[in-house]
C-alpha cells in the first residue's frame, strides 16, 4: 500500500479516498487497511495528504 500512495504522491495527489471492496466492515480485512493507513500518514513525507477512509457502506441508500 504504501508504494500505491508514494506513488499518488509523485503525482502530487492532496486526497485520497479509499472504499473497501465489501460492503460491510471485516476486522480481519477492513481494520488491518486502517491501520496501515494511519500508520502511512504518520510518515511525515505524506502528512500534506489527505486520506479518506471509508469504513463500510453496507446501508448506504443508492
Amino acid at each position: 500500500m504504501l508504494s500505491t500512495i508514494s506513488k499518488f504522491q509523485k503525482k502530487n495527489y492532496k486526497k485520497i479516498l479509499v472504499i473497501p471492496m465489501f460492503p460491510q466492515y471485516s476486522t480481519t480485512t477492513t481494520r488491518s487497511i486502517a491501520r496501515e493507513l494511519a500508520n502511512i500518514q504518520k510518515i511525515n513525507a505524506y502528512k500534506h495528504m489527505e486520506i479518506l477512509f471509508i469504513k463500510d457502506f453496507h446501508d448506504n441508500q443508492l
